[in-house]
């Protein structure tokens, strides 16, 4: 980097003006956030609380550049009881600092929000501090907490996603919202079969599916862009399926 900036002040007429140079000086260095444990995008890291006492300090860096429009994703699926995280960007998170926190262990941040990049459109760390989710009952027995914790990062919008045979993926479909898939067929002869799994305590989405070659997108409200569909339940096995055979997608050509 130069040692000398130069400075030019141009006038096209006779211009009184007045300069003033300032050093602004920014925090480099948080000895605290050395003690975060990176998440990778699409792996779920499993933890496990002995009782109500215990955290755990997380951090993800987005991969992709700021105009790719995909919406950054924070969930936790729990086996054994709730927790609660909340989270900052290029900072430590405390709770009485911000308003990023988690709501039925969830949080999103999309590409128009305040906070979604840091600087001219490059994107921060995320830090995260997860915590169990206290109950009254916290206070007589100490209850262990098991969860599986994950981050990552969907297409916003209409964007879709690839998807490929022996490949399993979590997302969101935000409410009155499509999350949106292809799957390229190779072999014509193939069955496929598309499985949608609940997550345990969040909400109850509808797998549908068209079979076409240009780009038509299943959407709940329109009937003819849909072939095949289920719906999850409250009181179903967790997860439904469409069995995809060559005859049955014959139908629909």
């Amino acid at each position: 980097m130069s040692n000398h900036i130069f400075i030019s002040i141009y006038g096209n007429v006779d211009s009184d003006f007045e300069l003033d140079v300032k050093k602004i000086y920014h925090p480099h260095y948080n000895e605290k956030l050395e003690y975060a444990e990176p998440l990778v995008d699409g792996e779920p890291l499993h933890v496990y609380f002995e009782n109500e006492w215990e955290s755990r300090f997380l951090s993800f860096q987005p991969w992709w550049s700021g105009h790719e429009d995909r919406t950054v994703v924070f969930l936790a699926d729990s086996m054994k009881n709730d927790v609660t995280f909340y989270l900052a960007v290029d900072d430590y998170p405390l709770i009485y600092q911000t308003d990023w926190v988690a709501r039925n262990e969830m949080f999103s941040v999309h590409p128009d929000q305040l906070g979604y990049t840091y600087g001219r459109g490059h994107f921060g760390t995320y830090f995260i501090r997860v915590r169990p989710g206290y109950i009254l009952s916290d206070l007589i027995v100490n209850d262990p907490y098991e969860f599986h914790f994950h981050a990552f990062s969907q297409p916003s919008g209409n964007g879709l996603t690839d998807l490929y045979a022996n490949e399993q993926v979590v997302g969101v479909a935000f409410a009155g919202q499509n999350t949106y898939y292809r799957h390229f067929l190779t072999d014509i002869n193939h069955t496929v079969q598309i499985t949608l799994y609940r997550m345990d305590r969040k909400g109850l989405p509808k797998l549908m599916v068209k079979f076409k070659d240009e780009v038509i997108l299943p959407e709940s409200n329109n009937h003819p862009s849909v072939d095949e569909e289920a719906a999850t339940g409250e009181n179903d096995e967790g997860f439904v399926q469409i069995w995809l055979h060559k005859e049955r997608r014959q139908q629909y050509l």
